[in-house]
C-alpha cells in the first residue's frame, strides 16, 4: 500500500510540473499576442493613413510621388536582409613574406630558400630565409644539416606550420619569429 501511495505522489509532482509549464507557455503566448498583434495592425493603419493622404493630393505629379514613396518604403521593409546587402568578395592575395605573420589572412604554403641557419641553446634550428623571414624549429625532431643553403617548403596545417627541405621526405614543425 505504501508503494501505491508513493506512486501517486510522483504522479502528482509530475502533473504539477506539467501544469506550471502550461501556465508559463500560456503567459508567454499572451505577451507575444499583446505585443505582436497591435504592432502589425498599427503598421497597416499607418499605410492606410498614408494612402489616404496621397489620395487627398490634387496635383497629379505630387500624388504620384507620394504613392512612389510608400511603395519604396514597403518594398524595402518586405525584402529579406540577405537580399538587401549582398556583397561578393574574393579573398585578398597575400604575398609569401606574410606567411606566418600575425595577420588575419593566411597563405597555405610558400617555397623559399634558406640562406643560413643556427642552433639555439636548446639545440633547435633557426632558419633565415632569403626574403628576410626567420623561422624557428619547434618540434623535437633531431635535425642535421651539412650546410644551410637549400630550398624549403613551408605549409600551414591545422596545428601550425611544417617545413620540409627540398629532396627530403622529413617534415618538422616551425613557427615564424620574424
Amino acid at each position: 500500500m505504501s508503494k501505491v501511495g508513493s506512486q501517486f505522489k510522483g504522479d502528482r509532482n509530475m502533473n504539477q510540473s506539467i501544469e506550471s509549464a502550461a501556465r508559463l507557455l500560456r503567459a508567454v503566448l499572451l505577451v507575444m499576442l499583446v505585443i505582436g498583434v497591435p504592432s502589425l495592425s498599427f503598421a497597416e493603419d499607418d499605410i492606410h493613413d498614408e494612402i489616404r493622404r496621397c489620395a487627398a493630393i490634387t496635383e497629379a505629379s505630387e500624388r504620384l510621388s507620394c504613392y512612389d514613396k510608400i511603395s519604396v518604403r514597403q518594398s524595402k521593409a518586405s525584402e529579406p536582409a540577405s537580399e538587401q546587402a549582398v556583397a561578393i568578395s574574393t579573398p585578398p592575395v597575400v604575398p609569401p613574406e606574410d606567411l606566418g605573420a600575425n595577420k588575419k589572412v593566411e597563405v597555405p604554403s610558400v617555397n623559399a630558400r634558406v640562406n643560413r641557419c643556427s642552433k639555439d641553446s636548446r639545440k633547435k634550428y633557426i632558419f633565415y630565409l632569403d626574403g628576410g623571414q626567420v623561422w624557428k624549429q619547434i618540434s623535437d625532431k633531431k635535425l642535421n644539416f651539412k650546410d644551410c643553403n637549400f630550398n624549403v617548403s613551408i605549409r600551414k596545417d591545422f596545428f601550425g606550420y611544417k617545413m620540409q627541405a627540398e629532396g627530403s621526405k622529413s617534415k618538422f614543425r616551425v613557427s615564424r619569429v620574424r
